[in-house]
């Protein structure tokens, strides 16, 4: 399965909460950077949602995304 899909599936299992890019590169074992340019053109479709807030899986306060 390509990248950019493993990362939208994660994602989407998830929703309606929010996770972090270093929560998506930890449960998918992937560098953060990979994680961090898939979650920056996902933002750009009308599916999913990218801004501050707090990750559900680690607590912390930062950039977040969510399945709209």
């Amino acid at each position: 399965m390509h990248l950019a899909h493993k990362v939208n599936a994660h994602i989407s299992r998830r929703r309606p909460h929010t996770i972090c890019d270093a929560c998506i590169a930890k449960a998918l074992d992937i560098r953060h950077q990979q994680a961090n340019r898939v979650t920056m053109a996902l933002e750009t479709t009308s599916d999913f949602d990218r801004g501050h807030g707090i990750c559900q899986d680690c607590g912390k306060e930062q950039k977040v995304i969510r399945r709209a």
